[in-house]
């Protein structure tokens, strides 16, 4: 028999595993290491001296960061990532990049191992060690549940390369998210039963719906009308390709574009005349808001309540939210691409001589109000360049001087700190921010990026 045929007939349950990965566009695997999971090392071992491909697995020696560069990575280039943990109590260490993964909207495959329940000497991979009695837990994937689009146990009757190939068109469909599925250790040792499964492609990654075109052409009627409109974006951006469609859509109208509450992605050009950073709503009679969770904070810097404000989200009502109390005149489910090549050619047909006259002047002033905003914010860091300790208007200043065009920010500070008056970051993709709440995301995401 040949060598390869020789692999062919060897392969085992965590051989599957991985081949599902490969297959699914993962490339790489951020991996916490315990003896429950020696099967991922084995399988991607074999995988590579049999010519075979198999994700690049990147130790990592805590698992909070481990998930974290992986959201990074799935920011960062598009792909799905995944990750490995040991039990019970790596899952828990994953800890607070549950939540981040929870609210990233990026697809990354979170696995764990999990402790095996045979009788000592009756198969391999059964128990024998005393921790594996320990590790033993009647529900560990509901440590997470919540947090998931999707979970499951890997079972003896399971296809594996299916429930894995499963687990990654969930990941990816949209709004795409997180899913966790455990693997106990003497299933994944075992003999595979069928080398035969359909991998995430041959299963359907389902394309974005096509916004209803009565509320795009609605959208562009009121577009055109409005006197004083604004965008709002925040998360637009994790489609890099979303930022010169969206350019070339506000300089036809003239728009200003605001950062949401909670900024998380690169949606627009910092550099271009049209970027407004934060500002106040009140004064819009019409506001349109792209994929943002939190647009703006209630309250006195809110759209007016006569303003009419259209949403355009995959997921326009937030259902990961409990409560949700932000009112709009029209929810549209699209992503950002989508809705925007709608939006262009339905809008240009009405745009008179009259209206591009008025948005020339309106983007004009615009610019200008950018050109004094950021002359503000340099002189008023500039006042405090003498303070001892630095002052941190100084430090963030000094910080959007220095990155240049090839630099990309990963940015962990908190809500209320001033960096974001201070960058200038052209392009797409090169500014990533916490999508979630959970101090410690930086570092971890930051490795993944890079």
């Amino acid at each position: 028999m040949k060598r390869e045929d020789t692999a062919a007939a060897e392969k085992e349950t965590g051989d599957a595993i991985v081949e599902a990965m490969v297959q699914g566009g993962i490339e790489y695997l951020f991996f916490t290491s315990g003896s429950d999971l020696v099967f991922f090392q084995e399988a991607i071992a074999k995988a590579r001296a049999f010519g075979r491909k198999a994700p690049r697995l990147i130790t990592m020696i805590h698992e909070n960061p481990s998930l974290n560069a992986a959201l990074g990575y799935a920011a960062a280039s598009g792909k799905p990532a995944a990750t490995a943990a040991h039990v019970d109590v790596g899952t828990q260490h994953y800890g607070s990049a549950i939540h981040t993964a929870w609210r990233s909207g990026l697809p990354v495959l979170i696995t764990a191992g999990a402790p095996p329940v045979g009788m000592p000497g009756t198969r391999r991979g059964a128990r024998d060690a005393a921790h594996l009695w320990l590790q033993d837990m009647y529900d560990q994937n509901g440590i997470v549940r919540q947090y998931m689009k999707w979970d499951h146990r890997l079972e003896f009757q399971d296809n594996p390369g299916l429930v894995v190939s499963r687990a990654i068109q969930v990941a990816r469909t949209p709004p795409c998210g997180p899913v966790y599925l455990s693997l106990p250790r003497e299933v994944a040792l075992s003999a595979l039963e069928s080398k035969d499964f359909p991998n995430a492609e041959q299963l359907g990654i389902p394309r974005p719906p096509a916004p209803d075109s009565e509320g795009i052409g609605q959208i562009a009627e009121r577009l055109v009308a409005a006197r004083n409109p604004a965008v709002v974006v925040s998360r637009s951006g994790r489609n890099p390709a979303s930022v010169a469609e969206l350019v070339e859509f506000c300089e036809l109208l003239g728009l200003p574009v605001v950062d949401a509450a909670s900024r998380a992605y690169h949606c627009f050009p910092m550099n271009h005349a049209l970027y407004q950073g934060s500002m106040s709503l009140a004064p819009c009679d019409l506001v349109l808001v792209f994929e943002s969770e939190v647009p703006w904070v209630p309250g006195p810097l809110a759209p007016a309540g006569d303003a009419y404000v259209a949403v355009v989200d995959i997921d326009p009502v937030k259902l990961q939210i409990p409560t949700y109390e932000f009112p709009a005149t029209l929810r549209l489910i699209s992503d950002t691409p989508s809705a925007l090549r709608a939006l262009i050619p339905a809008v240009r047909p009405l745009i008179t001589k009259e209206h591009r006259s008025r948005f020339e002047e309106r983007a004009k002033r615009w610019g200008e109000a950018a050109r004094r905003r950021v002359a503000a914010a340099h002189a008023e860091a500039l006042a405090t360049s003498a303070r001892t300790p630095i002052d941190p208007l100084w430090l963030a200043s000094c910080i959007g001087d220095a990155l240049d065009d090839n630099c990309v920010l990963v940015d962990d500070t908190l809500s209320h700190n001033p960096m974001y008056r201070y960058l200038a970051l052209g392009g797409s993709n090169r500014y990533f921010r916490n999508p979630g709440s959970a101090g410690g995301w930086g570092p971890g995401a930051g490795l993944g990026v890079k």
